[in-house]
């Protein structure tokens, strides 16, 4: 007869987290978070580290951190799209499960398809922004932990990220219609930041459109109004999310596609995406960002077949990337460019698929990046495939009238 059942033993690790040693696990010591904690939702810190998340950092560095001194303070760190973990006093009000969940959203959300020029542009211009915000204004605290919960929840479905999502989206929404009530030029960067976020955890287009028609209004008073704000940027016309937001007809409804049609077109996208690898090498294919989108691509056309709620939390990344592709930081490069035109032509393959009261205007802010591009290229044999395919798919999908310059071109530069 066998003897009574014993706890198998590990022998203890030394550099395992202070979580996984207290618990008497074996610790993977993978770093900057061991499974066992993202698994758990446990807050995950190893000996070597500050103990707890922000209490031992100095409160001024929330507003007195300068952009240069961030730089150089986080030249070779990790990305962290969430730095609201790392800059005090934003963990006031704040439990520590739902920190540790807004840690932890870093590995899923730094693991999902984004150039590096994206992240760079994210850290050293937005980030520092967020941290700010959160500092004064609860509604973008509260946003920003639910926003990095829902990226958590979509990677893990874990039901305590789900949880901290739901809670603090709920907090968020109450602080953000208090700031709406007090709006001016104190309060109006909390209100876009809040709102970005927000529109990141929407259950669906029309919430979505709700948030993001939110911020554009928002930005668009900011301009005329001419406040002080920290976001600039968002005023360009770089920014297409806030022009196609501006003209909207709410009153139509919901539009209806072929899924089989929306698949040839993505499909379509992504030939010539991989055709662009030949052009310009593997280094520079990826150094651009073709790779990414590529994935970005899959992603989507995989999506065209779901359910209408599961294929809009499906494409949450292609809204991300309508955020942040004409805020990165560009090197005038032509592959740049063509993976920017390329984007846009796999956002025209699939408009069907958004409100119908954006139809018309999203469909005119791609067709007019894409000729930018083709404006812009045109002339370089070396991207002349690209050119062509760019033209025809505004001819046959946005019925752009430049298939006959596309045309002349490739016979100029053809050998």
């Amino acid at each position: 007869m066998s003897g009574p059942l014993r706890r198998r033993t590990h022998a203890r690790s030394k550099t395992g987290c202070s979580t996984c040693r207290e618990r008497h696990v074996r610790c993977d010591e993978r770093r900057p978070y061991c499974r066992n904690c993202v698994r758990l939702g446990r807050d995950c810190v190893f000996p070597a580290q500050v103990t707890g998340f922000i209490e031992e950092q100095p409160e001024a560095l929330a507003v007195q951190l300068t952009r240069s001194q961030w730089e150089r303070s986080h030249a070779t760190a990790v990305p962290d799209p969430h730095g609201i973990v790392n800059v005090a006093p934003h963990h006031q009000g704040i439990s520590s499960k739902a920190l540790a969940v807004v840690q932890q959203s870093v590995i899923f959300t730094t693991s999902r398809p984004m150039p590096r020029c994206f992240w760079s542009t994210i850290l050293k211009d937005f980030v520092p922004q967020y941290n700010l915000q959160s500092a004064y204004h609860d509604c973008s605290k509260y946003a920003l932990v639910a926003f990095a919960a829902y990226t958590h929840y979509q990677a893990s479905r874990s039901p305590l990220a789900e949880d901290v999502c739901i809670r603090h989206t709920t907090v968020a929404l109450q602080e953000l219609q208090k700031e709406i009530r007090n709006f001016g030029p104190s309060n109006a960067d909390a209100i876009v930041t809040a709102s970005v976020a927000l529109a990141g955890v929407a259950e669906n287009w029309d919430e979505w459109a709700v948030f993001v028609e939110g911020y554009s209004k928002t930005l668009s008073h900011i301009k005329a109004s001419n406040f002080k704000t920290v976001y600039p940027d968002l005023l360009t016309d770089r920014f297409q999310l806030r022009q196609f937001a501006s003209v909207t007809n709410g009153s139509t409804p919901r539009s209806t596609f072929d899924e089989s049609i929306l698949t040839e077109r993505v499909t379509a996208v992504l030939d010539s995406i991989a055709y662009s690898k030949n052009v310009i090498g593997i280094a520079k294919w990826r150094a651009a960002g073709f790779e990414d989108l590529g994935r970005l691509a899959q992603v989507v056309r995989d999506a065209i077949f779901l359910g209408e709620s599961d294929r809009y939390h499906q494409l949450a990344w292609l809204r991300s990337w309508m955020f942040w592709v004409d805020l990165r930081q560009l090197k005038g490069l032509n592959e740049e460019h063509i993976m920017s035109a390329l984007f846009y032509a796999l956002l025209l393959a699939i408009v069907p698929v958004f409100p119908t009261r954006y139809l018309a205007s999203l469909s005119t802010v791609c067709v007019r990046r894409i000729q930018t591009v083709i404006d812009i290229v045109f002339g370089d044999a070396e991207w002349a495939h690209e050119v062509l395919f760019l033209s025809r798919i505004m001819l046959e999908w946005e019925m752009g009238d430049v298939w006959g310059v596309a045309l002349g071109f490739v016979e100029d530069v053809a050998p």
